[in-house]
């Protein structure tokens, strides 16, 4: 991250438009800050079979800085032939039924990042689900354009889900957030979420998925921030006494 990138974080700040938070009861320690994202589903659209999408413009998901365009698809989450959205399931509106038929990833979600060469990107996958906990994700990224949703490469990265915050409601749901990072930041990412596929496994159904992502800035850059924050309280100071 550049100078005039690192000092922007002094002066914006926007908050787009986002959905009604729901479950989204783990939020990471570092939502809000310079260089995070936020997107969450939990109405799914007419019910019926899928397969089946789901797309938020860069004004329909919460981010600092901010700058995405308004129009176009900046996050997304996707189903496959093996899963349908039903009306209503065990007392929650506009849930995902996943089949074990669906295939490796008939459940994923993909969103944009900012641009910048940065050394990690953080993510925290939350999903509100009844039946198994995930087993695994399959990650995707690049650094060029990934047109239009889906987002995906001919190569998988798989990844253990590892259950970092777990919380039982009291109607029987399960809300598990799952944590882990990309090394470098790439420009966009998307994860797929399997429960076990070539095996089979009990019926799934999602309720409520969140996603938060933060391209962490290098060390020199937030020391870079703090000295100039720094002056300026001091300069501020000097100047009313």
């Amino acid at each position: 991250m550049n100078i005039k990138t690192t000092l922007q974080c002094i002066v914006l700040v926007a908050v787009a438009a986002a959905p009604a938070l729901g479950d989204n009861i783990f939020p990471p320690d570092w939502r809000g800050e310079y260089g995070t994202i936020m997107a969450e589903w939990d109405d799914w659209g007419p019910a019926g079979p899928g397969p089946g999408l789901s797309v938020y413009t860069g004004d329909e998901i919460t981010a600092n800085p901010g700058g995405f365009d308004p129009e176009a698809p900046a996050a997304y989450a996707s189903w496959g032939d093996g899963t349908s959205v039903q009306d209503e399931f065990s007392g929650r509106q506009s849930v995902l039924e996943v089949n074990w038929d669906g295939g490796m990833a008939p459940v994923s979600v993909g969103l944009l990042n900012y641009d910048w060469d940065n050394p990690e990107k953080r993510i925290r996958l939350q999903v509100t689900s009844m039946g198994p906990e995930v087993l695994n994700f399959y990650l995707a990224s690049g650094d060029w354009d990934p047109g239009e949703p889906q987002w995906s490469t001919l190569s998988l990265e798989k990844m253990a889900a590892v259950v970092s915050e777990t919380n039982d409601h009291d109607d029987g749901w399960v809300t598990r957030a799952y944590d882990f990072t990309i090394e470098p930041n790439p420009l966009w990412e998307a994860v797929l979420l399997d429960w076990g596929f070539n095996t089979g496994f009990d019926p799934v159904h999602i309720d409520q998925i969140v996603i938060d992502t933060w391209c962490v800035p290098e060390p020199s850059s937030t020391a870079l921030l703090s000295a100039f924050v720094l002056v300026t309280l001091v300069f501020f100071s000097r100047k009313r006494s």
